[in-house]
């Protein structure tokens, strides 16, 4: 029953006054309401204009959320584009517990940055703007499936913030017994984005092509993401025989970090079936940022034919006659070795 009939079917002055104070509390609650949804606009004259008043407008954003103004959903949302009230924003939407809000949470999340803006320029985002919207969205996955599968979905995201903050909240998550992978995919993804390559390393064979996607998925979107990295050393942690045709493709890859770690696999894993294609890099005096400036791939390769031993006598036979009279003379003295 509406407070307007609770007052008309009042059977006493004592009743009629509470139901009328209700209403009155109502109504005022109602325009503060819309005062506060107004402030989250508010502006204030500075050196002779109007600028944003960013004091107010945050003020006015904790207090929706507080009071769990659902008619401020929109405004809240909107208010995720202004950098000066946007972590406000996003907690105010987390406790309103809308689920209007999912949607413009992932792609705000996606969209954050660390990086510093030239002078006079300010960041969309920062680290407290990217923290309060990974977790407002977290709170949203409790309960909401595809607010979940958003954050998982952030895991491979090229924005390696995002990819950083959905990381820690889904690890939270799991350590609350809220969520689990559901696929091998899934749980090598949420491993390696959280910092447990060597875990994802043994569950072994199963894990060898999850692993391998993963670090051509990140390197493909970022050349210079060191979680592609993270991922392909996982991939040269598995010393299987299941794992040598896996490794041998990258062995051809244009990265030579991938060569190098696939090259070492290959030596511990000791399969002959590597021994053609290590040959081909005899020659790769390419260096790379993970294995120092002293160690090209040519050395990791020669190195892993001679560790082959009588299997790669033959193939190391061929390359004294090698074009490259560096390779001919390590050939001759490898012949030695084996």
């Amino acid at each position: 029953m509406g407070l307007e009939k609770q007052i008309r079917s009042a059977k006493n002055e004592s009743e009629r006054r509470q139901a009328a104070g209700r209403v009155e509390e109502m109504a005022m609650w109602a325009w503060r309401a819309r005062m506060l949804i107004s402030d989250l606009k508010a502006t204030k004259l500075y050196d002779g204009r109007q600028v944003r008043d960013s004091s107010k407008r945050a003020s006015a954003a904790k207090k929706l959320g507080a009071a769990r103004v659902s008619a401020a959903v929109q405004p809240l949302i909107e208010a995720l584009e202004d950098e000066f009230v946007a972590q406000e924003a996003a907690m105010a939407l987390s406790q309103i517990g809308d689920p209007r809000a999912i949607e413009p949470l992932y792609h705000r999340l996606k969209r954050m940055t660390y990086t510093v803006q030239p002078a006079g320029q300010s960041s969309v985002f920062n680290e407290g703007i990217g923290r309060a919207t990974g977790q407002a969205l977290a709170s949203f996955a409790l309960q909401h499936p595809d607010a979940m599968e958003l954050l998982v979905r952030l895991l491979t995201d090229k924005n390696r913030g995002a990819r950083d903050i959905a990381a820690r909240n889904l690890r939270t998550l799991a350590e609350l017994g809220a969520w689990q992978p559901r696929t091998l995919k899934e749980q090598v993804c949420f491993l390696v984005a959280t910092g447990q390559a060597k875990k994802a390393a043994e569950l072994g064979d199963p894990v060898i092509e999850p692993l391998a996607e993963l670090a051509c998925h990140l390197a493909a979107q970022d050349r210079e993401d060191g979680l592609a990295y993270v991922a392909m050393e996982a991939l040269a942690s598995i010393h299987s025989p299941r794992n040598v045709e896996t490794l041998i493709r990258f062995l051809s890859n244009d990265r030579a970090a991938f060569q190098h770690f696939a090259a070492e696999a290959l030596g511990k894993i000791g399969d002959p079936r590597a021994i053609p294609h290590l040959a081909r890099l005899t020659k790769a005096f390419t260096y790379d940022h993970f294995h120092g400036a002293n160690k090209t791939l040519a050395d990791t390769a020669r190195a892993v034919l001679v560790s082959m031993g009588a299997p790669a006598r033959e193939t190391i036979k061929a390359l004294t006659n090698d074009s490259h009279p560096g390779v001919r003379e390590w050939a001759q003295s490898a012949l030695a070795k084996v």
